[in-house]
This record gives structure tokens, sequence and C-alpha cells, in this order.
């Protein structure tokens, strides 16, 4: 008699959490969307990783860790940014910029990127 109700409320607790969890990345998702967007960044790479579609970064000089959903947007082949950036390649993105550029082996490579967070700064 005691089953259902163990298995209900562990079903309960599980849904709860995988809610609580999803809300949590979410917005942080949009945090890390909105810090990237707004920061004006140049400078070498120190770290690239990539997780789930979003990649990673650190640019000397720098404590922040920066995400971004990037696209190619230039070039004749595209380039998975996670794949092609590595250490010592340079980047520089305007505050405020739809677009990110990669300078490797003398080349200039524009990515746009995605944006997980509302664009409050037009509204102002």
């Amino acid at each position: 008699m005691k089953k259902p109700y163990l298995v209900a409320a562990a079903l309960l607790v599980f849904i709860s959490f995988n809610f609580w969890n999803h809300v949590r990345v979410k917005e942080k998702g949009k945090r890390e969307s909105e810090l990237f967007y707004t920061s004006a960044i140049n400078g070498k790479i120190t770290n690239v990783s990539a997780s789930a579609g979003a990649v990673y970064f650190k640019v000397e000089n720098s404590e922040e860790k920066y995400m971004f959903i990037p696209t190619p947007v230039t070039g004749n082949q595209k380039k998975r940014f996670s794949a092609f950036a590595t250490k010592g390649d340079s980047i520089s993105k305007p505050a405020y910029a739809t677009y990110l550029k990669l300078y490797k082996g003398g080349k200039v490579y524009t990515f746009s990127f995605s944006k997980l967070h509302e664009d409050t700064t037009l509204s102002k």
C-alpha cells in the first residue's frame, strides 16, 4: 500500500528537480550570453572548449570566461569555431557587436552568434 505513494513521491521529486535544473541552466545561459554580447573582447585565446553547441573561451589579460553560440558568416568553407580556433589565435569583438572576428594564420574569419538573452539595449 505504501509502494504507490513512494513511487509517486519519487516521481514528483524527479520531475521537480528536472524542472528546476532546466530553469537554472536556461538562466545561466542568458546571463553568459548577455555578458558576451555587452563585452568588448580583444586578445589572444588562452583556452577554448565546447559543450552542447556553445563555445567557451578565455583571452589573455582577462579572468572572464566567455560563452557564445557561433555561426560562420565568411569564407567559402563553413568552419566550426570550436574545432577551428586554437590557443594563440586572436579575437576581436566590440561591445554590443553582432559578430566576432577570429584572426588565424594571417586571415580573418567572421562569426555571428545566437543570443540567448533579450536585447534590452534597444528599448532604452
